[in-house]
């Protein structure tokens, strides 16, 4: 079956995470704090790959942001980036260590439900927060991501619950990063 116009996506949730696991999760998740999923490139990093994703030095400004905890969703190892950011911001982005987020993709989903926001590249960490029906914002840099916008506001055509963030500098990933962080300013003053 072919679809002919962004009307022929249905852009709804399908899947369902396992509710006890998710109760696990926000037993051991910080409390009155906006929780923010956060993956920044996929595990497969060649150099004509990257340019889609951001290191995590480039994300830095975003760890600044109070009122915001950040839990990692990189399912690679990333051992050297989550100590670099805990040196510099202590508890300020939280790894789950008992949970294979390579392999155990109904874990992975039942923390994504605890999250007010997933931010990630074009990554299985984006496709299933959407297919869950997660709050998400898709950064891109590149134009290969632009068929996906359905219309002025980045709605992605396959999620509705996913925003494509990106800017038209193609490439640009210092100004990537400052409208994710405009962004991310905005949704930690909203009300919880």
């Amino acid at each position: 079956q072919f679809l002919f116009d962004y009307s022929s996506f249905k852009g709804k949730s399908y899947l369902v995470e396992d509710k006890n696991r998710r109760n696990q999760f926000q037993e051991i998740l910080p409390k009155n704090k906006k929780l923010i999923g956060l993956s920044w490139r996929s595990s497969l990093p060649t150099f004509s790959r990257n340019e889609h994703y951001l290191s995590i030095q480039e994300l830095e400004p975003l760890f600044k942001i109070k009122d915001l905890i950040f839990v990692n969703f990189q399912y690679d190892d990333c051992k050297a980036e989550l100590a670099w950011v805990e040196e510099r911001y202590p508890g300020k982005l939280i790894n789950i260590d008992h949970l294979d987020q390579f392999d155990d993709l109904d874990g992975v989903s039942s923390l994504l439900k605890c999250m007010d926001l997933v931010i990630a590249p074009a990554t299985t960490v984006v496709e299933l927060s959407g297919a869950l029906g997660c709050p998400t914002w898709m950064f891109s840099n590149s134009s290969e991501i632009d068929w996906r916008k359905k219309d002025e506001k980045g709605t992605d055509a396959w999620h509705d619950s996913i925003t494509i963030v990106d800017i038209k500098e193609k490439g640009n990933k210092k100004l990537l990063v400052e409208k994710i962080y405009k962004k991310l300013v905005q949704f930690a003053s909203s009300v919880r």
